[in-house]
């Protein structure tokens, strides 16, 4: 999953009460962990984390280069990704951040957690081959 982090600096008082409210149900209808509940600290903190594990969290994160920044519209526009489905020996392009290059790898499993078990390798993200033939040695994000 995509880690983001969550500008809620325009939005105060009952607004930001609403606001919080929609991006916590909307994260768990696109795949996160949404608990569903919230305490008052999170109505005094300029932003929600949201971290690659799906957990969300409130504050400014250490490592902001990790976070793509996203205002709440555009994160409450983010449609559900469905997970596409690998067979063994798929071709498909992995990589464990955004900042790696893609490489072709051969799929043969789904691991622990969000990893993915190639022939070469276990990747963190992983993508049909077909279709994004182009993003091979790029940094490129797929086009959705």
């Amino acid at each position: 999953m995509k880690p983001y982090k969550i500008d809620l600096s325009g939005f105060t008082g009952k607004v930001r009460e609403v606001v919080i409210t929609g991006i916590l149900a909307h994260a768990g209808k696109i795949g996160y962990n949404d608990k569903g509940t919230y305490t008052d600290a999170l109505l005094n903190t300029d932003c929600l984390v949201i971290w690659e594990d799906g957990d969300i969290t409130w504050g400014e994160p250490a490592d902001k280069k990790r976070f793509t920044p996203i205002t709440a519209a555009d994160f409450l526009a983010l449609e559900t990704a469905k997970e596409p489905e690998f067979k063994p020996f798929d071709k498909v392009l992995v990589r464990d951040d955004e900042s790696d290059s893609w490489r072709l790898d051969f799929f043969s499993h789904k691991g622990s957690g969000v990893s993915y078990v190639c022939v070469g390798s276990v990747w963190a993200l992983c993508i049909p081959y077909e279709g994004n033939e182009r993003l091979i040695g790029t940094t490129d994000s797929p086009v959705k």
